[in-house]
């Protein structure tokens, strides 16, 4: 029932009555009870307590139902991510056939204008990274800065070049899709 109890207060009242509400009949009145429940031991200073005090007085058919509703609570949120995710592949989708679209143009202002701000970057970059050796060789007491001022550079470039460093994302995707997570050296040992 631990279990249980950790779900519901995590998923909060509306979450748990709008899974009542897609069971309906017993499901939605046993949704309803819990929903108050969790609303009535919000803000005590023990709630996973006092939630299960509340419902100690549920009948077997209720606490089954409980759990249908805690299953119904963990689709409604795998939903939820998968619908995430796909919005963040569309908007991608998207991207690359602007990017397409961009390098098939004749047009050098609509082709040219991505490489050029590619290389300015890489060279400004370069000249960054040297002034910063520089100093380091010049003065030693300076290195601190200077690795700071590299891991700045290495964030910015990462930016610039779209590498999410953390993979957060990456995580998420592979958990849902249920296909192995392609890092970045994966992907040059690929190439």
């Amino acid at each position: 029932m631990g279990a249980l109890i950790t779900a519901l207060l995590s998923a909060g009242p509306s979450l748990i009555r709008a899974a009542g509400s897609l069971m309906g009949g017993t499901g939605k009145e046993v949704a309803d009870k819990a929903a108050d429940a969790v609303e009535a031991v919000t803000g005590t200073s023990d709630p996973a307590g006092e939630l299960s005090k509340a419902l100690s007085g549920l009948s077997a058919d209720q606490i089954t139902a409980l759990g249908q509703i805690k299953t119904q609570i963990e689709q409604i949120d795998a939903d939820r991510e998968a619908t995430r995710i796909k919005a963040g592949v569309d908007d991608r989708a998207a991207i690359n056939k602007t990017m397409r679209a961009e390098v098939k143009s004749p047009n050098v202002f609509k082709t040219g204008w991505r490489s050029a701000i590619g290389w300015t970057m890489a060279l400004s970059f370069l000249l960054m990274t040297g002034s910063l050796c520089y100093a380091v060789i010049n003065d030693p007491t300076q290195l601190p800065n200077a690795v700071s001022g590299m891991m700045t550079l290495a964030v910015a470039m990462a930016a610039v070049l779209g590498i999410n460093i953390g993979g957060e994302r990456r995580l998420h995707e592979s958990t849902i899709t249920k296909q192995p997570s392609k890092g970045l050296f994966d992907v040059l040992k690929r190439g």
